[in-house]
C-alpha cells in the first residue's frame, strides 16, 4: 500500500502546535482581564444608553446625545481599562485535580474468609 511519507526534515506538529501550546499557557493570565473588561466595558455601555434616552426625553436631538455621551463614555471607558489593566492579576485559580481511590490490597485474614467461604472446601 502506497502511503505518503514526508521529506526527512518534516517533523512535529508545526506552529500551530507551538502557538496553541502558548495560548494554553497564557490563557489563566489572560481570561480574567477579559471578564473584567467585558463587564465594565457593559455597564457603561447600559449607562450610554439610559443617558440618551434621558437627553431624547428632554428635548435634545438623538444624534447630537449620542454624540456627546458617546464621547464622555469613551473617555471614562478609557481611563477604565488603563486602570484595571495595570493591576495584572497576582494569584491564578487552578483546576481542582481528583484524588484517585487507592485500591485496598486485601490481608491474609481476608483472604482465608474468602477461602473459607469456597464452595469446594
Amino acid at each position: 500500500m502506497n502511503v505518503f511519507e514526508g521529506d526527512f526534515s518534516q517533523s512535529g506538529f508545526g506552529l500551530g502546535n507551538i502557538f496553541g501550546s502558548l495560548m494554553r499557557k497564557a490563557i489563566p493570565f489572560i481570561k480574567p482581564l477579559i471578564k473584567k473588561t467585558a463587564k465594565s466595558v457593559g455597564k457603561h455601555g447600559l449607562k450610554l444608553g439610559s443617558d440618551i434616552i434621558t437627553d431624547v426625553l428632554s428635548g435634545e436631538s438623538p444624534k447630537r446625545s449620542l454624540q456627546k455621551q458617546g464621547k464622555r463614555r469613551l473617555d471614562q471607558i478609557e481611563r477604565k481599562l488603563l486602570e484595571m489593566n495595570t493591576a495584572v492579576p497576582t494569584t491564578i485559580k487552578r483546576r481542582k485535580v481528583s484524588k484517585k481511590k487507592v485500591k485496598r490490597r486485601s490481608t491474609k485474614k481476608q483472604q482465608q474468609q474468602s477461602l473459607s467461604n469456597d464452595i469446594f472446601g
